[in-house]
């Protein structure tokens, strides 16, 4: 089996999220990818913007009506920090057969190395990124080359953050986000400030 592992906040998922997702399936020849919404975030100490329910139940929504798609809890279910690592060794332990995929933005890797345990993270998997804006720079992607895939996705420049001012401001966010995600949003008033 090839298990693809997203992570990340999902507050709220959006089209951005399942394109890459649907790509990665393609490229990787997953088997199913896997969402987690993140719990508690060790690199970012800010506020969430919806809480961790709403979350994990828009995600269940946006993901719903694709079969290699599959919801998990264990960060979110978890009131300890949410490390990479501990949940790769967890889906590793649960599918000893099964080959990980980590998917992350380009952003993501040029941070990497403050992550905890950065060399098992790369011992239980493959990291396969994939471009988004960013103004940082990347310059580890030399090192992790051997662990490394390059996804091949267009640059989507919808994001969550994009999402909730829109929200905020009273804009349509209207193709941001799944039909059925847009609707719980307003049905729960979520990131109207």
């Amino acid at each position: 089996m090839r298990i693809g592992v997203f992570g990340g906040m999902f507050d709220p998922p959006h089209l951005g999220h399942l394109i890459l997702a649907e790509l990665a399936c393609e490229q990787l020849e997953l088997d199913s990818i896997v969402f987690i919404p993140t719990g508690t975030h060790p690199l970012k100490n800010d506020s969430l913007h919806s809480s961790p329910a709403h979350r994990l139940q828009m995600t269940k929504l946006a993901i719903e009506r694709n079969s290699k798609f599959i919801l998990s809890d264990r960060e979110i279910a978890t009131s300890e920090t949410s490390y990479t690592v501990n949940t790769l060794e967890a889906i590793a332990k649960e599918n000893p057969d099964s080959q990980l995929f980590l998917l992350l933005g380009i952003d993501n890797i040029a941070i990497f190395d403050q992550w905890h345990r950065t060399d098992r993270i790369l011992e239980l998997s493959t990291i396969a990124v994939y471009d988004r804006p960013s103004d940082k720079p990347v310059n580890i992607l030399e090192i992790l080359s051997s662990k490394l895939v390059r996804l091949k996705t267009p640059l989507i420049e919808i994001s969550s953050t994009i999402i909730r001012e829109r929200v905020k401001n009273h804009l349509s966010i209207k193709y941001f986000t799944p039909d059925v995600v847009r609707e719980y949003i307003l049905e729960h008033q979520l990131y109207a400030g």
